[in-house]
């Protein structure tokens, strides 16, 4: 999924059970910098709840770091 502004990605993290991870994946960072100043994502990203990746070696990282994978 893509950032967007945000919205979606905060809410289904707030919403989300414990235990489910989501990767983001954004190249365009402007977009990702928009998103960071309306929502404060550090304590998804510090307890491995949210990866985001620009580019296709970082997405391919953060699929390796994830035990399973959930698709929404």
């Amino acid at each position: 999924m893509g950032i967007g502004l945000g919205h979606l990605v905060f809410n289904i993290l707030k919403n989300a059970e414990f235990g489910h991870r989501i990767i983001v994946v954004e190249p365009v960072i402007e977009l990702i910098r928009e998103a960071f100043k309306r929502y404060n994502f550090s304590k998804y990203i510090e307890s491995g709840r949210l990866m985001i990746a620009s580019e296709k070696e970082e997405v391919a990282w953060c699929v390796a770091e994830m035990d399973s994978v959930f698709v929404i």
